[in-house]
């Protein structure tokens, strides 16, 4: 959603979140800063961030631009997640993906996640269907598709009352390359 308010609305929630010294991902003036990964330090743990959509605008994918990175873009989300690797310890992907109020991650989802572990990703975090989605661990790695309604207007059932909180403790960094 994050050009519901168009590239003006972007620009503008960019720059305020800049100035609070809070940092974004997935989204820029172009492809390059959309993919580019957000690194934390806490802790003396360097923790980088790559964010992606399945859709650019509020339409369920059928519009492109140069704002928004895409999960279906596997080349940029490979170099992302390696320039990320160089930078950080500890690498998380995130994904708005998945069809909205199911249990089970569409194939979109699974090739993305998949390829952010192949790529050199530690976690992958899901959110968009509004309902809690399953979680797998993928070669070593783990991957949870949805995290559902945190906090969120959608009191109509169960599963859009539920949410899951991670807590992800690192006790060291990983091993170059891991």
């Amino acid at each position: 959603h994050v050009l519901d308010q168009g590239l003006a609305g972007l620009t503008y929630t960019r720059s305020n979140l800049a100035e609070s010294g809070i940092a974004t991902i997935g989204a820029g003036s172009n492809q390059t800063e959309a993919w580019q990964p957000a690194v934390i330090e806490q802790n003396g743990l360097r923790i980088a961030f790559v964010g992606a959509s399945y859709t650019s605008l509020n339409d369920n994918g059928a519009t492109r631009n140069d704002y928004v990175a895409r999960i279906n873009d596997t080349a940029r989300l490979r170099e992302a997640v390696s320039q990320a690797r160089e930078l950080a310890d500890f690498v998380v992907v995130t994904m708005h993906a998945g069809t909205e109020y199911t249990r089970k991650a569409n194939p979109d989802q699974v090739v993305f996640a998949h390829a952010a572990v192949d790529a050199g990703a530690d976690l992958v975090i899901g959110s968009h269907p509004h309902w809690v989605q399953e979680a797998e661990e993928y070669q070593g790695k783990y991957i949870f598709y949805s995290q559902g309604n945190f906090i969120f207007h959608q009191k109509w059932s169960k599963e859009t009352r539920e949410g899951l909180a991670l807590n992800i403790t690192v006790t060291q960094a990983p091993a170059e390359g891991s």
